[in-house]
């Protein structure tokens, strides 16, 4: 039997990029997966037929993750379809570089909304659903420098949402311990398979090379099965050693 057969699975942000990359990966261990998009609803309806055209089972919902009643649809329509939710993967998130004193205020929010606001909506809408099976894993992704204080020119918005990634999912962890919940984040470096391409080079990583889907996801696949029941509120830095 496959590992997460008969479990349903939400990851945000999946129409494509890495978060396409992650709900496949779900689904061929078996999950039902909700997929998610925004506005490129052509791209997530390739998505779903080619998963679809692979036996893999999954659904398609649009809604914009920065607003709480779109949020809330989207968890209704999980359960309504499927039964359940057991695992939600917070992968949406925009990413943005400019020298933060050409930043304006637009672009201040649209990343704190996109990557921090986002995943708090989703999982206090998911926690009491949880609650409910009394079993859950919640993923969040954030950033592997941002684990710790740093300086940033370009990428200082971002990366502060990611910091607040990071104190969210240990504020939620030890708040859901006794509820069989864990609330873990997985945090990237440099990846080659998300939607935008790298722009920093494969020699300034100290391992040589930029990271995969397959990279993250081996991370991710620890977080959410039976076994990781006792891990809860950790980041695991999947970057090659960048940004320690």
């Amino acid at each position: 039997m496959k590992p997460l057969a008969g479990k349903t699975a939400v990851v945000t942000g999946s129409g494509r990029g890495l978060g396409k990359r992650i709900a496949w990966s779900i689904a061929e261990d078996g999950a039902q997966v909700i997929i998610n998009y925004l506005k490129n609803r052509n791209e997530a309806e390739k998505t779903v037929g080619d998963m679809r055209a692979a036996g893999l089972l999954c659904h398609l919902v649009q809604a914009d993750m920065r607003r709480e009643s779109d949020v809330r649809r989207l968890l209704g329509k999980a359960v309504n379809t499927t039964g359940r939710i057991d695992i939600l993967i917070n992968a949406v998130g925009d990413f943005a570089e400019k020298p933060l004193l050409e930043t304006d205020v637009l672009l201040w929010r649209q990343m704190l909304d996109s990557n921090l606001v986002s995943a708090f909506l989703a999982c206090k809408a998911v926690v009491p659903i949880m609650q409910k099976q009394k079993w859950g894993r919640i993923v969040n992704i954030g950033l592997a420098s941002a684990a710790s204080i740093h300086a940033y020119r370009d990428i200082t918005p971002y990366a502060v949402a990611k910091t607040g990634v990071l104190i969210l999912t240990q504020s939620l962890a030890r708040q859901l311990a006794e509820d069989g919940i864990t609330v873990n984040c997985v945090s990237p470096g440099v990846m080659r398979d998300g939607s935008l391409p790298p722009t920093i080079s494969e020699e300034e990583i100290p391992m040589q090379r930029w990271g995969t889907a397959d990279d993250l996801m081996a991370a991710i696949r620890f977080l959410i099965g039976e076994e990781a029941g006792y891990v809860s509120g950790s980041n695991i830095l999947v970057s090659g050693a960048w940004g320690v």
